[in-house]
């Protein structure tokens, strides 16, 4: 009863109205110290413990609370305090309260965010890339104040994302999902060995496959993404939208005969869409996403590596 949180009240109050046995509160707790009965578990801190307090608290964002509920249930002993100190101990903390802490705080992002664009690794991020990038690595920091620092130290870039923001598309109206898959080649990695093929849903921007290997120029390869998508999928699109890129010939003819299969009378351009790359909106905007958010970063590792070696790009 102890253990299960009953003070020595209620286990005494327990003890006469079941068993008729008369005994004072102070004397449970004399014999619980006795029996070195303490009510408190004891911590066992090992690393895995310490590494998976890191994991729950910065890659997954749970409380105290919830942190302790999964820590028991994967078997670590340890009870509220001993994890609030074991994340105190870790540098884990939520928020900065005094003057001289966040003075220090601000000192250190400044020093963080500095190294990071020297590596060429952050440089074009917006606040939530910026902050996601940050606590993934650990380290804690408000998210406004830290893209406030981010915008000191490198104003270019903000200016540029501004910029971005004032651009104006055409109106592109699709009416559900399923209905356009918009497909094209990634190729500003080529020249390093790297080819990438991708396919979007049009209505709601969800990326239904992305190839990476050393051909997306191929009809044969085009074509097996397609065909290995729609077997995974069980379902197709009713049109497919491309440009007139010769990789895309078997693709289109395996879509349209697929087409043919549940409505033998249909045409061609009732079921495949060709046009310019600059006319895809839907996959162009997200190929512009996808470099600036993340590929830029390789774009720029690679460079550093063949400049620093003797091997010709491709």
């Amino acid at each position: 009863m102890f253990h299960e949180e009953l003070t020595t009240d209620q286990i005494a109050q327990h003890l006469q109205d079941e068993y008729n046995i008369r005994v004072t509160s102070r004397t449970i707790r004399r014999r619980l110290k006795d029996w070195s009965v303490r009510q408190r578990t004891a911590t066992v801190v090992s690393d895995e413990l310490k590494r998976r307090i890191q994991v729950l608290f910065f890659e997954i964002g749970l409380n105290d609370k919830e942190m302790l509920q999964v820590l028991q249930s994967e078997g670590f002993q340890l009870g509220k305090w001993a994890l609030i100190r074991l994340r105190f101990e870790l540098d884990l903390k939520r928020s900065v309260r005094t003057e001289a802490g966040r003075i220090e705080s601000n000192r250190r992002i400044h020093q963080l965010v500095s190294d990071e664009l020297q590596k060429g690794v952050i440089d074009g991020y917006g606040y939530r890339y910026l902050y996601t990038h940050l606590r993934q690595k650990g380290h804690i920091a408000a998210r406004n104040r830290l893209f406030q620092i981010y915008r000191t130290i490198n104003p270019a870039a903000v200016d540029r994302r501004k910029r971005d923001l004032q651009r104006h598309r055409g109106e592109y109206i699709v009416p559900g999902p399923n209905f356009i898959w918009s497909i094209d080649g990634y190729d500003k990695l080529k020249p390093y060995g790297i080819e990438i093929y991708a396919c979007i849903d049009s209505y709601a921007r969800y990326i239904v496959w992305v190839y990476v290997g050393i051909s997306n120029a191929t009809s044969l390869s085009c074509a097996r993404q397609f065909l290995d998508s729609l077997e995974c999928l069980e379902y197709q699109p009713r049109f497919v939208r491309s440009d007139r890129g010769r990789e895309t010939v078997l693709l289109a003819n395996a879509h349209f005969q697929l087409q043919q299969e549940a409505d033998p009378n249909i045409q061609f351009s009732d079921c495949y869409l060709y046009g310019t790359s600059t006319a895809n909106q839907r996959i162009e905007a997200w190929w512009l996403q996808f470099s600036k958010g993340y590929v830029f970063r390789w774009r720029v590792s690679l460079v550093r590596y063949f400049s620093n070696t003797n091997i010709d790009l491709i």
